[in-house]
Parts: C-alpha cells; structure tokens; sequence
C-alpha cells in the first residue's frame, strides 16, 4: 500500500505519522510520502528523520518562476482544469487576503498541478489523504488524484471528540443520509454525544513559530508562496465577557461567532461577508423580549474588527466567553451561527438552531435555515417556540457517526483518531 499525505502543520504531521504507525501494525511494508503547505508540517518530518517530505508550497512557487516551466506544465495539463475552474478554487485565498495578486495564485495553482501529476504518476499511490478540502494545494491535489483514478480522503476536525473520515469532502461538501433506529441506537447515541473530552498533547511553539519567521522575513518578497499570504486577526480589543447563569425570565438567543478567515464562512456562507454584519442584524431581527448573548470563538477572542465591538457596546449586548459551552446551550432559548461546529451540538440537545450558511446538518428537519436576510427575522421569531423531531435528531447522529465520523481527535495525547483513521483505511484498501 502507498499512501501520500497531505497537510499544512506541525499538529497534522503529527497525526499522519500516527496514522503510519498504526498502519505498519499489519502491513510493515506499507510506504507513506508527505506533503506539507507550510513549513511547519515539514520541519515537523524533518525533525525525525523523514526524508520522503516536501514543502509543496515553495518547491510548486519556485517551479513557477522558472522560465523552462509553467507554460508547458500548464498545457500539458489542459484536460484537468481550465481557467475558469483555476479561478475557483483560488477564491478561499483571495477572500481571506484580496490584496493577493491573482496572477500569482493562479500561476501557483498551475504548478501544483504539474507537480501533483508528476509526483502521482511516478508513485502511483493507492490513496492520497487530504487535511480539509478547500486550500489551493489540497484542490490541486484532489484534481490531480481523481484525474489519475486514486482514491481521496478527507479528514477535519469534528464534533463531539470525533474526526471526519470522508470521501466525498468535509464541511458542507460531505453529505449525511439519516438511518433508522431503535431504542439500543438512541442510548449509544447518548453514551457518545456525551462523552468528556480527552487530554490534548503538549504541542511545541517551535514549529508554528517557524512558519511566523518565514512570513516575517519573505512576505514582501518574491520568494513568498501567494496561498500562504493570510489575513491574521486585528489587534486584540477589549470586551467584558460575563458569565450568564440564567435567561433571567426572559428569551435568549445565543449567537456563536467564528473565524472571519475560516473556509466555512467563506466558502459555505453566501449572506454575509463579516461578523460584525451577522451581529448587527441578528440583533436588529430579534423577537420582542429577547435578548442576544454573543459567543465568541475561543481562538479570536477580542480580535473581530472594532465596529462589531462598538455595536456591541452601544447596544449593551451581552457576551459570554466564560460559561462552559454545554451550559450556554441549555441555558439558551435558541441558537444562531453560519455554521459552526455548536450547530450539531445544540441541534444533539434538542435546542432549536437557526442556520445562516451551509452545513452538513443543515436539514429542514433538524434546523430552521435562513436562505436570505429576509427570512431572518421570522427564523429568530419561530425559533423561541419550534423543536427539531428527537426521531429526525437520532436518525441524523446514527448517519453521521456511521458514515463519516472517527473517534478521536488530532489534538489528544494519545491519538486515538490515528488508530481509528487506520482501521478505516486497512478496511478500505487492504
């Protein structure tokens, strides 16, 4: 078996390494080669001694700047892609930094193609493993791979302790078929969605570190990959968060914020272009006698852009960063989000959500989705008094944990998620 990883940093180096371990178990001579977007991924292989690592993202940018290469490789290649397709998928990039030259993205976009075509013909792995679907030389990849006929794929992280294993992408892409239950399914159901979240492992700041020098020292420059320009957060505001023990009598509407840079709020989101939008008009829709609580992701916390924090303040909305998550949820009368993660869980709590982009769980039978700003005020006025089915709820979780769902996570100390990544590929291809 040959399998060729592909991901951007240290922590999911990290998990492909596990994932090889485990592998070997049963198959010594399995071969893994690895690709890595940023240089933290690499370093991290590097580090122990594997050779069969690339930095995908310069060596395809140097290859570009070649005089001897990019037309021919291009043309060579006419039948995976045209431009207009090229187009598409360098528009996560683009959305994140629309300072990033466009010419050059597309320029990296072909050399990853020529790269992939040429690394996958030669080795002819039998499965390529993708982090994620969406960044430009992961598409590339994907392109190339089902060009040549091998399989693809795709982990993320998911919820309740668990990591997507697809083959048909993550996030929105992935597509989850219900599946009927008895009353053993519901109580296993119950067991999993319930269970305590794992010890994570010690992660070095050196290798992310690295990544932050590098862009330091060669973003103004010619050297610099153009997919791995990305906008960082602003400068850190300061918000009070104050915990929320009760609804205090009245309806509350828990609003979870995310990552403004992140794929699935550019990509699986066509209302809204900021955060600070999503507030304003969440709160100008509210029902009368509700009140919004505003929940801020935990790695952005005080750094969305200053006016959504001015809004905030002028119309003395609360936040609460501080409540543990799962209290949040039943302390809320409904919650509101794009699309985040919380969906799922508050959708498993019987809570009603209302859904403003696009998500793997974005059933009519599970939330109430909001197709356009329109509709948005009567989705938060319904959701003060609408409950998803507990049938539909269970037949939904049956689906999701049998058809995409791996126990663990990338971050545990242990990495079960490896084992249980392994497991589904020797079942799949050996």
């Amino acid at each position: 078996m040959k399998v060729y990883c592909l991901g951007y940093y240290d922590k999911f180096s990290r998990l492909f390494l596990g994932i090889k371990k485990e592998i070997r178990k049963e198959l010594p001579h399995a071969s893994f080669s690895y690709g890595n977007i940023y240089l933290s991924g690499h370093l991290y292989y590097l580090a122990r001694g594997m050779s069969q690592s690339e930095w995908v993202a310069l060596k395809a940018w140097r290859s570009s700047s070649k005089k001897d290469d990019g037309t021919h490789s291009a043309n060579s290649l006419s039948d995976l892609i045209e431009d207009a397709a090229l187009k598409s998928q360098i528009s996560y990039h683009l959305s994140t930094n629309p300072l990033t030259n466009e010419d050059h993205l597309l320029k990296q976009a072909r050399s990853y193609l020529a790269l992939f075509h040429h690394k996958f013909s030669l080795s002819k792995p039998d499965l390529v493993l993708c982090i994620g679907d969406s960044r430009l030389a992961i598409c590339c990849a994907i392109t190339v791979a089902k060009h040549l006929g091998i399989a693809v794929r795709y982990l993320e992280q998911a919820p309740f302790g668990t990591t997507f294993y697809t083959a048909d992408g993550v996030n929105a892409n992935t597509i989850v078929v219900p599946e009927e239950i008895d009353t053993s399914d519901i109580h296993e159901l119950r067991n999993k969605i319930a269970k305590t979240t794992k010890d994570t492992y010690c992660r070095s700041p050196l290798y992310r570190g690295m990544d932050h020098i590098f862009e330091l020292l060669f973003k103004k420059t010619k050297h610099h990959p153009p997919d791995l320009i990305l906008n960082g957060p602003s400068s850190k505001s300061s918000v009070r968060s104050r915990k929320i023990e009760s609804a205090d009598g009245d309806h509350s509407i828990l609003l979870i914020l995310q990552v403004p840079h992140d794929v699935n709020f550019i990509h699986h989101n066509s209302l809204y272009k900021d955060m600070t939008s999503v507030v304003v008009d969440v709160f100008n829709a509210l029902p009368e006698a509700t009140k919004l609580i505003i929940r801020e992701h935990p790695k952005y916390k005080g750094r969305y852009d200053k006016s959504m924090y001015d809004f905030i303040a002028d119309n003395h909305i609360q936040v609460d960063n501080t409540t543990p998550l799962k209290i949040a949820l039943q302390n809320t009368t409904s919650v509101v989000t794009i699309n985040s993660t919380v969906g799922i869980e508050a959708i498993a709590m019987g809570k009603p959500l209302v859904l403003l982009g696009r998500s793997y769980y974005g059933h009519s039978e599970l939330c109430l989705t909001v197709d356009g700003k329109e509709h948005l005020r009567s989705s938060l006025k319904r959701s003060l008094f609408w409950r998803p089915s507990e049938v539909h709820v269970f037949r939904f979780l049956k689906g999701l944990y049998g058809q995409k769902l791996v126990d663990g996570r990338y971050n545990e100390a242990d990495l079960t998620a490896a084992k249980s990544i392994a497991m589904k590929i020797l079942s799949e291809f050996h």
